[in-house]
């Protein structure tokens, strides 16, 4: 399956935000941001993905810390918008 033939797909995957998680990997973010404190599961980080939650600020805050700034708030409420869309 490729993101190009799926429209739903490159919605998830083709944002900033979906292209961090993927290039970081669902699995490894969630490990990160639990060794930092929060209580965040593999499934989580993929049910933002999905656009069926998002992060809560501080977890954001933290995504930014991890992304070297690439990823923060903005991407993160423009990535909601594109995969409700």
């Amino acid at each position: 399956m490729t993101i190009r033939r799926h429209g739903w797909l490159q919605r998830r995957w083709g944002t900033p935000f979906g292209g961090f998680v993927r290039e970081y990997g669902a699995q490894a973010l969630a490990r990160r941001l639990s060794a930092r404190g929060f209580s965040i599961s593999d499934q989580a980080v993929y049910n933002w993905v999905s656009g069926r939650t998002a992060p809560r600020l501080e977890i954001i805050e933290a995504i930014e810390e991890e992304s070297k700034g690439r990823i923060g708030f903005k991407e993160i409420r423009q990535h909601a918008r594109e995969v409700k869309g």
